[in-house]
């Protein structure tokens, strides 16, 4: 199983794309569209993550982000990337004041949610199961994602024609191709 993950906020849309991208990349992912649906999740515990829209319907995500900070017992309060796309700097600040880890402003891109995600969890020592990865010199291959992960997290994607020629060359290790077969295949 992979880490969990808790994505709070009101647009389903949001809930729905986020959700569905994250848990393709291996994580287990758990969704709350109100501030009562999260603290009911939050309560049974486990997550390893939690992504909170400061604005969540009329509830407020700073009183909600206080609350997972005051009821997390020590040592187990979850990563806090707190989302937004009308927060100013001061709400910003209060929120990384009260122990968010990170603050993105919508609209998200997944791929830089993910990296920042996957950079706190392993600061925290915790790691996204990867299926189908690849290691090699720190970076990896995820051969379900068709990406190249680098040390530092971000991925940097393949076309079509490049990732069937490494899966050409990792299915059949030590094999020369001819030219041809390549192109075929590619």
């Amino acid at each position: 199983m992979g880490c969990r993950v808790l994505i709070v906020d009101d647009e389903s849309d949001f809930l729905d794309a986020m959700g569905d991208y994250l848990a393709l990349r291996g994580l287990d992912v758990a969704t709350a569209a109100s501030a009562a649906s999260a603290r009911t999740a939050l309560a049974a515990g486990g997550f390893d993550a939690v992504i909170l829209d400061l604005r969540i319907g009329s509830d407020n995500g700073i009183e909600l982000a206080r609350w997972i900070g005051e009821s997390s017992r020590e040592g187990e309060q979850p990563a806090l990337i707190l989302v937004s796309g009308f927060a100013g700097p001061a709400e910003r600040i209060v929120a990384l004041e009260l122990g968010a880890d990170d603050f993105l402003e919508k609209p998200v891109v997944p791929r830089e949610l993910l990296a920042r995600l996957r950079i706190l969890l392993r600061a925290c020592g915790r790691q996204p199961r990867r299926s189908h990865l690849l290691s090699f010199d720190g970076a990896a291959i995820d051969m379900e994602a068709q990406t190249l992960v680098r040390p530092d997290g971000a991925e940097v994607p393949f076309t079509a024609s490049e990732f069937a020629l490494l899966k050409c060359f990792l299915d059949e290790p030590g094999k020369v191709f001819g030219r041809d077969e390549l192109l075929e295949r590619a």
